[in-house]
């Protein structure tokens, strides 16, 4: 709630006329019974005592009187929800926003270690929850305890027995009301972490519908799906059963408190002790009391909800962030990258998946990795791109200690081509603006022809460019070496001085994949001082790369030009005989 009520104090002029305008339309909204009070007690009741001009004089002016509390509260009323509204989303928006910031200087492990859609899922019930909670906390907890307090006040004046009454009852029934709400918090909290799993599941199903449709395995998917969502669903009506229970028994109790103040008041009335108007005044006034009382549970409920998600926000939120590079020295073209000793461990991990690794790579240079699955290959890139940082040992840029350089600016003069390349929807302009939003469409085509890939960009019948030709979600309408080569050509648009192929073409037929291979040198020989990184399973992808890193076992095992390894006894060249007798 602390950090609720941090954010709900950014809009403190917002929150303050919410609560002042609700107080101004609820004190007016208690006018009117008092107005009845006078109506009954003076006027219905003595009618007899006053002649017909003035006892039409005086309900005429209280009519009136009626009528303008009437509005002045609808009128409070109505500017209170917006100023409500305007409140909920804001701070939802804010604390929202505030999280996905958050999120995205995690450091790049922690999304290795979630599943995909959970995060997201617990960050948009954590906003829907603020909202409902700040809606709840104004009406159904702010305004009955002023209510309530105007009520017993107003209880004391008549008659202390009638007060007395409000004040035993009411607190029993809300202790109690809290008391029985805290199984509500467990299947809440329960609810929330299936719903992340589930919405997970869901996630990943859709990402690969490709492949469980190409392998009929449809029903099976239903099924282990419809398993997780009957258990969320079991979940929330256990949930149901605990909210329904909470409100019957506090209506019961609501009731029995209502009858009781009934009682007391028929009483005092054979007294003679309070008025007809007065007990009128009372019955109108227990609303105040008794429907903020019914609506309690449901306040109890969504504070419950908030907090389970909430207690979800916290964990993210306790993941300390990457330390800050921005304000380090700029640099205004890559021209040398160095790996002095570096060394790399998961924290889940005790061998170490990066061990004493030394290279260089300089401007103009392609060097590539190969070796066995999980060699390192892969965690080298990451720990080059700044995606990891190393446990021991120095990566330097341009002479300087990686640590000290801008890595935001650093970051920008990179392209990437990734072996799984992930496409939006969108258009083809729309995916290439993603890396470069302010890119011309001459800059787009250039890269695209590049790429050679310019004929995706031609509909049946026309021989003009269309950008907008749509390319389906993940590229569905693409081949996959298409997808390869606009790939290619969104990497190329940034202008890197570093590109990075990791495994770029080892989905690709042979074919393919030799005529992008092809394509990548030709881009090279066109860019005289592009750095190129490439990681390969099959050799013949990497043998014009100007320097070859064998790695096995974490370590850099055998290192040289494609000529050098294969005219030595070396690992690589019994990889390379043990690919070709493959073909």
């Amino acid at each position: 709630m602390k950090r609720l009520f941090s954010y709900l104090l950014q809009y403190k002029k917002i929150l303050f006329g919410a609560l002042g305008l609700s107080v101004i339309g609820l004190l007016f909204s208690m006018l009117d019974p008092q107005i009845l009070r006078i109506l009954t007690d003076d006027y219905a009741l003595k009618a007899g005592e006053f002649t017909k001009l003035d006892f039409l004089k005086g309900i005429l002016l209280l009519g009136a009187g009626l009528v303008g509390v009437a509005f002045v509260s609808r009128t409070a009323t109505t500017f209170q929800d917006y100023f409500v509204n305007v409140l909920k989303e804001r701070v939802s928006a804010r604390v929202y926003a505030n999280s996905v910031q958050h999120v995205f200087k995690l450091p790049y492990f922690v999304f290795e270690n979630q599943r995909s859609g959970s995060m997201l899922l617990n960050l948009q019930k954590v906003r829907d929850g603020i909202k409902s909670l700040i809606e709840a906390f104004i009406s159904t907890l702010f305004l009955p305890i002023i209510s309530i307090t105007l009520v017993i006040a107003y209880a004391f004046y008549v008659h202390w027995a009638i007060a007395i009454t409000f004040l035993i009852l009411i607190p029993v029934v809300m202790i109690s009301t809290i008391l029985l709400s805290k199984n509500i918090k467990k299947a809440q909290r329960k609810v929330v972490q299936e719903s992340s799993e589930l919405s997970g599941s869901t996630t990943e199903t859709l990402r690969n519908v490709g492949l469980i449709k190409s392998l009929g395995l449809e029903e099976q998917e239903i099924n282990r799906l419809n398993s997780v969502n009957d258990k969320v669903v079991n979940l929330e009506l256990k949930k149901v059963i605990y909210i329904r229970t909470l409100f019957f028994i506090q209506g019961t109790m609501v009731n029995a408190v209502r009858v009781a103040v009934y009682m007391i008041s028929f009483y005092l009335i054979w007294e003679k002790s309070i008025s007809y108007g007065e007990f009128f005044v009372f019955t109108f006034y227990t609303f105040y009391i008794f429907n903020p009382l019914y609506g309690l549970p449901n306040l109890i409920s969504k504070y419950q909800e908030y907090k389970a998600v909430n207690e979800e926000l916290d964990k993210i939120l306790a993941i300390p962030v990457e330390k800050e590079q921005s304000g380090g020295k700029l640099i205004d073209q890559i021209q040398e990258i160095v790996f002095q000793k570096v060394s790399f461990t998961y924290e889940d991990k005790e061998e170490s998946a990066v061990s004493n690794v030394n290279f260089s790579l300089t401007s103009g240079k392609t060097i590539a990795f190969v070796g066995p699955s999980g060699s390192g290959k892969s965690t080298v890139i990451k720990l080059l791109v700044g995606l990891y940082q190393p446990n021991q040992g120095i990566i330097r840029i341009n002479k300087e200690n990686r640590e000290e350089i801008n890595m935001d600016i650093f970051k920008r003069k990179i392209g990437y081509v990734s072996q799984d390349t992930e496409l939006f929807s969108g258009s083809i302009r729309e995916n290439l603006l993603f890396v470069k939003p302010d890119a011309t469409d001459e800059e787009i085509i250039n890269v695209l022809q590049q790429a050679k890939i310019e004929h995706i960009l031609k509909r049946e019948g026309s021989n003009d460019f269309d950008l907008d030709i749509k390319v389906g979600e993940s590229g569905v309408k693409l081949s996959g070496g298409e997808r390869q080569r606009l790939a290619i050509a969104r990497a190329l648009l940034r202008n890197p001085d570093l590109i990075i192929f990791d495994e770029a073409t080892s989905a690709l037929d042979s074919l393919t994949e030799k005529e992008i291979i092809t394509t990548i040198f030709e881009i090279r020989k066109n860019h005289k001082n592009l750095m190129m990184v490439m990681i390969a399973h099959r050799l013949s992808t990497i043998q014009e790369a100007d320097q070859i890193f064998l790695m096995k076992n974490s370590m850099i095992l055998e290192q040289g030009t494609h000529n050098e390894l294969l005219n030595s006894d070396s690992e690589y060249k019994k990889l390379w005989e043990a690919q070709l007798n493959s073909f």
